[in-house]
């Protein structure tokens, strides 16, 4: 899981997964696994869908983004 909000969203809920926030996403990519399947998420789904694109354009694969965001799972 990869969150791609900023770092005060995340801080005040997550998922537990990894913190590269879309606006950084572009120098902390390499980071990011190849290898494993990869979840994106943000608050609405926009932001997730956004680095999605991105990730598919550096050759990543095995990953997706939750449609809708945190916003569709929170009470």
């Amino acid at each position: 899981w990869i969150d791609v909000r900023v770092p005060s969203e995340y801080e005040d809920d997550n998922l537990g997964g990894l913190n590269f926030p879309l606006e950084s996403l572009a120098i902390h990519y390499k980071k990011i696994p190849n290898d494993q399947f990869i979840v994106l998420y943000c608050q609405y789904g926009q932001r997730s869908k956004k680095a999605l694109s991105f990730l598919k354009e550096k050759g990543f694969t095995k990953i997706a983004h939750l449609k809708g965001g945190l916003s569709l799972i929170e009470e």
